[in-house]
C-alpha cells in the first residue's frame, strides 16, 4: 500500500505544475484544482512536456505522452498521478 497521501500528491503536483508555468512567466499565487492546463497555466506544447518531465521525477514514475495530452485541468493531473503512485 502506497504512503503517499492525497493532499500531498495535489501540493506536488501543484508545486511541479506553477514551477513549470513560472519558467514561462506565468505567475500564481494559487493554482486551483480546476485551472486549465493551456488557458490558465498557459502551457504550450513545449510547457506541457517539461511539465510532464518534471511530475515524472517527482513521482518516479513514466507519462505516456498520449496521457498528459488528454488532460486538460489541473485536478485531471492530480487523478492521473494518484492512480499511477496508487494512492
Amino acid at each position: 500500500m502506497s504512503t503517499i497521501h492525497q493532499g500531498s500528491i495535489e501540493e506536488r503536483v501543484r508545486k511541479c505544475l506553477r514551477e513549470q508555468a513560472e519558467s514561462f512567466g506565468t505567475k500564481f499565487v494559487e493554482i486551483p484544482n480546476y485551472a486549465s492546463l493551456v488557458d490558465d497555466l498557459e502551457f504550450d506544447s513545449l510547457g506541457l512536456a517539461e511539465a510532464t518531465m518534471a511530475i515524472e521525477d517527482e513521482f518516479s514514475l513514466y507519462v505516456e505522452d498520449e496521457e498528459m495530452k488528454s488532460l486538460t485541468t489541473v485536478q485531471q493531473v492530480i487523478d492521473l498521478v494518484t492512480a499511477k503512485v496508487g494512492g
